[in-house]
């Protein structure tokens, strides 16, 4: 018998909380809802018993929704966090990255709160689970995000976040900013005129995106040191960075609002990092998993899964998830193979890179044996779908194949990043 997870809501609004608790009423027997009146008696009660999951409003006297989720994040770890508010200014949205899983718009429908609160506590039970803790127990290669990404987070997390700060921390690696302009100046981004600075890219780009293009490029510099020959990590930045650019295409295709767009181009850049940690940390077991994939002529996940115990989709997610990324962009990488085991039932981020990932390895493979032959079928009829993936195709072949290789082999290519 399972057991009901267990649900605490927050807030200073008698009212709004017997909204919530209406929405969240028909759960049978699922969820055990309780409620509290403030920050402060929130906390007594985790004192005193376990909750899953806290969903609180962001503006509340004495204690606010984000600092009740700072002490719940340091109290009690393995709680779900999710705030609700009627608004959100941008420099706050950032702040709450690394206090809350999940933010939400006042008001939301029962089946957004619903599904927040469900893919939340699936993540969290998805990256718990016993083989993949033991995988990571016997892994040497783990690597932190940078301290200059960490910079870049905590200025863009400041009350009055300043370009010229963010441009004073990416300039102090040469490289990074060299990669960042080349990337910035590609026909993906159009630029109406060539980016000469960190400035112009902050300006053109966005905030949300330089910050996804600043954490792939080093996290991907940080493996590279690990490994002498380096050819296998530049074929996943080719791979990742084009199944990055096609998400976003598909995300246009499909009308996603510009978080979602974010989420799907961020999700994509980062979605196969758990091969890297494979691959630099128990190298020998990776390339037995190669064979098996060979052998048997099953996806490589599925290879994976038998060597390793977990896949390089949930160890990816894994280690996004330690370094504090959004839940829908975890949850994104860790299901980016299995997109029918989210608990989304509409179009998002995951359905996005799972299209352009089955659609970039069917252009990278010399027989392709089915057009789709890594796209769950299923999953896209479910959503009304099918019909969208010859334009989703489409939108990778207008682009221009040698473009788009041209552009994602400059990783690391000095010669690239020289004519930038």
């Amino acid at each position: 018998m399972n057991v009901p997870k267990r649900i605490l809501l927050v807030d200073d609004c008698r009212e709004e909380l017997q909204s919530v608790e209406q929405m969240l009423s028909n759960m049978n027997g699922e969820w055990k809802v309780e409620s509290a009146e403030s920050g402060i008696a929130a906390l007594q009660k985790m004192c005193l018993r376990p909750f899953d999951v806290v969903v609180t409003d962001f503006h509340m006297p004495k204690m606010t929704g984000e600092e009740l989720l700072h002490r719940v994040k340091s109290e009690h770890p393995d709680t779900v966090r999710i705030v609700l508010s009627g608004f959100f200014e941008a420099h706050v949205t950032e702040r709450l990255v690394q206090s809350a899983h999940q933010y939400l718009c006042k008001p939301c429908n029962a089946t957004e709160l619903k599904e927040a609160i469900s893919r939340s506590l699936f993540l969290r039970d998805l990256l718990t689970n016993q083989d993949l803790k033991q995988f990571l127990a016997q892994n040497t290669v783990f690597p932190s995000p940078s301290n200059l990404y960490t910079e870049l987070v905590m200025e863009l997390q400041s009350p009055s976040p300043f370009i010229g700060e963010m441009t004073n921390i990416i300039g102090r690696d040469m490289m990074l900013s060299n990669r960042v302009l080349h990337l910035a100046n590609s026909a993906f981004f159009a630029p109406p005129e060539k980016i000469t600075d960190i400035e112009g890219v902050i300006e053109h780009l966005g905030t949300e995106v330089v910050k996804a293009l600043v954490l792939a490029i080093q996290t991907f510099s940080q493996f590279e040191r690990f490994r002498k020959d380096d050819r296998a990590i530049k074929r996943i930045w080719n791979h990742s960075w084009t199944v990055g650019k096609l998400a976003h295409r598909i995300g246009e295709a499909e009308h996603f609002d510009a978080y979602e767009l974010h989420q799907a181009f961020s999700a994509g850049l980062l979605h196969d990092v758990g091969k890297l940690v494979f691959m630099t940390g128990l190298p020998k077991q990776f390339t037995r998993a190669l064979h098996v994939q060979r052998e048997r002529s099953i996806p490589f996940w599925k290879a994976e899964q038998e060597s390793f115990g977990c896949t390089h989709a949930e160890v990816g997610a894994y280690l996004l998830g330690t370094w504090g990324l959004p839940v829908p962009v975890v949850e994104t990488v860790a299901l980016h193979h299995r997109p029918a085991a989210s608990s989304t039932q509409t179009t998002s981020a995951i359905t996005a890179v799972h299209a352009a990932d089955a659609i970039e390895r069917q252009a990278e493979a010399e027989f392709p044996a089915h057009p789709y032959a890594e796209l769950d079928e299923e999953y896209v009829s479910r959503l009304n779908l099918l019909h969208r993936v010859a334009t989703w195709r489409n939108l990778r072949d207008d682009a221009g194949t040698e473009a788009i290789r041209k552009t994602a082999g400059s990783f690391g290519s000095q010669d690239a990043l020289k004519a930038a």
